[in-house]
């Protein structure tokens, strides 16, 4: 089966902005499935829309180059400029399992309070 992604414990929704920036990265987690089989997230794009500046249009920065928000400095920049109304969009994510194969999970959506 397919690992779901996850920021934390959660899945998508409501997060705090303090929480948020205090995430360290995207994970995928296989869950009821009787096998301990790890599976390593190696890429996905970044979105953050401001409140209220939907005019604009998203930041977005593409992570190719590892799973940690800490491997892109301009994710960082976004995530230290982060507010309540801010939407974060966690997309495209790449996760390799145990068989070497890349698999696409489903985004992950949040709108920080």
């Amino acid at each position: 089966p397919d690992p779901k992604a996850k920021l934390g414990s959660s899945v998508g929704g409501g997060m705090s902005a303090a929480l948020f920036r205090n995430m360290i990265a995207p994970a995928a987690v296989l869950e009821g499935f009787d096998f301990d089989a790890k599976f390593q997230v190696v890429g996905f794009s970044f979105s953050m829309l401001p409140k209220g500046k939907d005019f604009q249009g998203p930041y977005t920065v593409e992570n190719r180059s590892g799973c940690r928000f800490s491997d892109n400095k301009d994710i960082l920049k976004l995530m230290n400029t982060a507010r309540a109304g801010d939407r974060i969009f966690i997309e495209q994510i790449k996760a390799v399992g145990p068989d070497k194969t890349t698999r696409n999970l489903s985004p992950l959506l949040f709108t920080l309070n």
